[in-house]
């Protein structure tokens, strides 16, 4: 029998909280290893997966396994981009990069033979650029080569007339986040109120107003940057999204606070396809059209543990772990049920059977999936100061929020203090 989702609408756009039994793929059903660091999809359809052990291809029975016995540079691919060309873009701590098609193996020499680690990349419609601290390496006549500080006379030379700018601009690495597009060879400098554009030789070609909060304007909060199609880009903050389009010189920004309750992320993964981006951080995938508009945010209970999620082109939904390998769940499996239209949730947690749920300004829920409505345990209002938790072990938890805080046990919620009457 088919098993049910909840679909808890959080303002305008959804978020979905599984809660069928998925299929579960570790080292019992033949991976090499655990630890899972990306996920992509190819043009054809397959999933890719990013190991410690290998670059694992999954057909829908099957895994094919990718090593150094089949020319990969190193075993460990920490990160892997799929490009619209049927490519898969590997990326390794190594003096080789490259990619794979039609399940051939290919490598290219780093200039120098300088061994890398790509930190980032970014994807257009026909290019890849890979960022580390070699430079922004992309491949062209079958050679890897630096295509961007080689044009400024070196890393060195580009901060020195960053430094310069900065006094005439009125920007520093505290007051402003720099961004590079190695598609029109352009620096971005993101202030608090406007971005300006300059071009390789560090002159001015356009400024725009924006606006964006002052607290997460710093070099150090960036957790990934991708160019998009289209002349857009995407910045992954530690406190939010930002996405700007070079054309209408535009921007918009969303903080995580909003948009999933958490006020910063550790890491953030940045997937474009072909009419979306795909934003990935841990519990949570949130789905953006290209005119940054939210098509979906998906939360995913503690009991599924992921860092890295992606919705593929059929609507099945991958999780990888760094260390309970991957998590699929499939769009044949489920069914949806809809609750909390209007609300604003803020934290999802499974108690036992039932499912709690912390929604803002108004109260705690509980309900299991073939009964609705979901049931109040507590109506006094808290704002976005919420947590439930839970350990399955012992079979008690703790819903924790500014309106006051309960204890499950027992099967029952009871009110919960601290000495001298203090809600803990």
């Amino acid at each position: 029998m088919l098993k049910k989702i909840i679909i808890l609408f959080f303002y305008i756009f959804c978020v979905i909280l599984f809660a069928q039994e998925p299929i579960r793929y570790t080292t019992k059903q033949g991976l090499p290893s655990n630890h899972i660091y990306d996920i992509a999809q190819d043009t054809n359809g397959f999933m890719w997966f990013a190991t410690n052990r290998g670059l694992m291809k999954f057909d829908g029975e099957k895994f094919k396994i990718f090593t150094i016995k089949d020319g990969l540079p190193n075993t460990g691919v920490w990160k892997i981009e799929s490009d619209f060309e049927g490519r898969i873009w590997y990326s390794s701590k190594s003096n080789q990069q490259g990619f794979i098609k039609n399940d051939s193996v290919y490598k290219f020499d780093t200039p120098n033979k300088e061994v890398i680690t790509p930190i980032y990349s970014h994807k257009t419609k026909d290019r890849i650029w890979s960022f580390s601290s070699g430079g922004i390496m992309t491949l062209k006549n079958d050679t890897l080569q630096e295509d961007f500080y080689n044009l400024t006379g070196g890393y060195k030379n580009h901060n020195k007339k960053m430094e310069l700018l900065g006094r005439v601009y009125n920007f520093s690495f505290d007051n402003s986040t720099t961004v590079l597009n190695p598609e029109y060879k352009e620096v971005v400098i993101i202030k608090e109120k406007e971005i300006l554009v300059f071009n390789i030789q560090y002159e001015l070609l356009y400024r725009f107003k924006h606006k964006i909060p002052s607290s997460v304007i710093n070099i150090k909060n960036i957790k990934e940057s991708s160019l998009l199609p289209n002349q857009l880009h995407c910045v992954g903050m530690e406190t939010g999204m930002l996405f700007i389009d070079y054309k209408t010189r535009t921007s918009k920004f969303f903080l995580f606070e909003e948009l999933i309750s958490q006020k910063k992320v550790q890491r953030v993964f940045i997937e474009p396809l072909w009419n979306e981006v795909q934003i990935s951080v841990k519990g949570h995938l949130i789905r953006f059209d290209y005119n940054f508009n939210i098509l979906e945010i998906i939360s995913f209970p503690d009991e599924y543990p992921n860092h890295r999620s992606y919705k593929d082109i059929d609507g099945n939904i991958w999780l990888a772990d760094l260390g309970k390998g991957i998590t699929l769940l499939t769009n044949t499996q489920l069914e949806s049920a809809y609750f909390f239209k209007g609300k604003k949730v803020i934290h999802i947690n499974k108690m036992d059977e039932e499912f709690v749920v912390a929604i803002a300004y108004d109260g705690y829920y509980k309900g299991y999936f073939d009964a609705m409505p979901f049931k109040i345990i507590k109506s006094k209002p808290f704002e976005t100061n919420s947590s439930i938790e839970y350990n399955s072990k012992a079979k008690e938890g703790y819903l924790l929020g500014s309106g006051g805080a309960l204890k499950y046990e027992n099967g029952k919620f009871k009110p919960f203090f601290l000495t001298n009457n203090i809600y803990l």
